[in-house]
């Protein structure tokens, strides 16, 4: 799958989140004098968790030749999921009170080998219990030396005001459109993959500024012979706007409502993005201009 594949290891792999890579990178030149808490906000495949684990990677580099990580040294080649330094807990899961207090207490009793920096990611932070989230607040006064914690969230309005006010809020971005073109077109080259830019441009319409689930439609792509069942299954509301216009502009009831339930089976953010596509796009063959964007 191309989205563990091309899965960012070092900050300058990161699309379309430029303020979030500058703030992880100086703390990364310096620690000390850095906030230890920070929330990563954002919606479903922008690199929430993929950031925390780049700034792991980054800020235990024994090379220390720039903020990015080396990706050659003993530390950064070192698989993430057995490092003593690095924890990553679904809040889903593990966000009841009980699991909170016991990790506050085993993560204030236990020193960092020196040299080194722990990091906590709690992913989906905002799925654990009232309760869970007052027992972090503790950790949050007092970050043990040498810690850093990552919240991630999709939904940071569930957070609590505390921990909030005691972090850095970096808000991830939707990747734009131009972004989400280029990075296919590398990807494309890099795979020597035989697809035509009007595919890869539905493939970005479609993933409605998710990199991730672009990715996922790109190896879609690999594994489908005929390319007109590809482009059915990753079809995007566009056809359903243009038919939307077009019988509110006949006045049929019943055409509308067919198209209104298949609508509202989609998520309001793709239908968003594909209605600003349509009007855009309208707008360029009534002035004579090339549609494509």
């Amino acid at each position: 799958m191309f989205d563990l594949k091309y899965r960012p290891q070092k900050f300058g792999d990161v699309v379309g989140q430029d303020l979030a890579v500058a703030v992880l990178k100086s703390t990364v030149k310096h620690p000390y004098n850095s906030p230890r808490c920070f929330i990563l906000a954002g919606e479903w495949g922008l690199g929430k968790t993929t950031l925390a684990r780049v700034f792991h990677r980054a800020i235990n580099c024994i090379s220390k030749k720039s903020a990015d990580p080396c990706l050659e040294c003993e530390s950064c080649k070192q698989d993430i999921s057995m490092a003593s330094t690095y924890m990553e807990i679904d809040s889903t899961k593990a966000g009841n009170v009980e699991f909170s207090r016991n990790l506050c207490e085993s993560v204030l009793s236990v020193d960092v080998e020196p040299g080194k920096y722990r990091v906590i990611v709690f992913d989906e932070v905002h799925a654990s219990s009232a309760q869970a989230q007052d027992a972090l607040l503790k950790i949050t006064e007092e970050v043990p030396e040498r810690t850093f914690f990552m919240f991630c969230t999709t939904q940071i309005e569930k957070l609590k005001n505390p921990i909030r006010s005691r972090s850095i809020e970096l808000n991830l971005n939707s990747i734009t459109y131009d972004d989400m073109l280029l990075r296919l077109k590398h990807i494309a080259t890099i795979e020597n993959i035989n697809i035509t830019d009007t595919i890869l441009i539905k493939i970005a319409q479609s993933s409605s500024g998710h990199l991730r689930d672009a990715l996922k439609r790109l190896y879609l792509y690999t594994i489908i012979d005929d390319s007109e069942e590809f482009e059915a299954i990753i079809e995007t509301s566009e056809k359903l706007l243009l038919g939307f216009l077009y019988y509110i502009r006949q006045k049929d009831k019943a055409m509308l409502e067919g198209i209104i339930e298949k609508l509202c089976c989609q998520p309001l953010n793709t239908i968003k993005r594909n209605f600003e596509y349509v009007i855009v796009n309208l707008l360029k063959t009534f002035i004579g201009l090339n549609a494509n964007p």
